[in-house]
């Protein structure tokens, strides 16, 4: 069953794996690099074209990747149905480890990569799409712990339409900001600058969201918790 909270949830989950310090400094020069323009040139009708349309190949590679991995994880848990309540406490436990890495209470490095770009040439048709694909799949920059929470989530569904539509969500947070700096890309660097000085905070407030949401998995209490936001009484109340 799709709850309103988990898909607000993934949403901001998506919004946050943008906002990750080594992701979010990094999207113009990287979309430019996918395009093979210049930032300075990206608002020449041609290149701006060029730069759109690499921009699209690109989200579209990694949402199509993440909704798999959806289908994938809520397919896996449905196998295990029938141990749905010791999923959730493991699944509840790995989502407060990964919400402590997310505020670097515990460090690991190898979720935590940095995207390092060459900037080259124009690329063929079809580079950015693979690159998206390759986005999703090596779970980089920075997206390891966020991520693997949602994954989580989506397999506590048990449900492969539900699996793929919480990683779809997940996706749109990551690609609207994408495509916002792809059509403007000059202007976002600015915006990017102000954001980032408060990476900080918005790292702190998320992973304590993602470190709640595994409590609430392991008690049992997410169901109690969602009733809350359709302002009905919670069972046994």
């Amino acid at each position: 069953m799709i709850e309103s909270l988990n898909v607000g949830i993934a949403f901001a989950a998506g919004l946050l794996s943008f906002a990750s310090p080594c992701v979010i400094v990094l999207v113009p020069i990287f979309l430019s690099n996918l395009a093979g323009v210049k930032i300075d040139e990206a608002d020449v009708p041609g290149t701006q074209r060029r730069l759109h349309l690499a921009t699209w190949l690109f989200v579209i590679g990694f949402t199509v990747t993440f909704t798999i991995f959806g289908a994938v994880a809520g397919l896996f848990a449905r196998q295990f149905v029938d141990f749905s309540y010791y999923f959730n406490i493991i699944a509840g436990i790995l989502i407060i480890f990964f919400g402590l890495t997310m505020v670097e209470v515990i460090k690991l490095s190898w979720l935590q990569r940095t995207l390092r770009i060459n900037v080259s040439k124009e690329r063929g048709t079809l580079y950015p799409l693979l690159m998206g694909i390759a986005f999703a799949a090596g779970w980089t920059p920075c997206v390891g712990p966020v991520l693997a929470a949602i994954l989580l989530l989506a397999g506590a569904s048990n449900s492969v339409a539900v699996g793929s539509f919480y990683l779809l969500i997940y996706s749109l947070g990551l690609m609207i900001p994408f495509l916002l700096v792809g059509y403007f890309l000059k202007s976002s660097q600015t915006v990017i600058h102000k954001i980032s000085r408060y990476l900080n905070v918005i790292k702190w407030v998320a992973g304590l969201i993602v470190i709640g949401l595994g409590i609430l998995l392991i008690t049992g209490d997410l169901g109690r918790f969602i009733s809350y936001f359709y302002f009905l009484r919670p069972p046994g109340l």
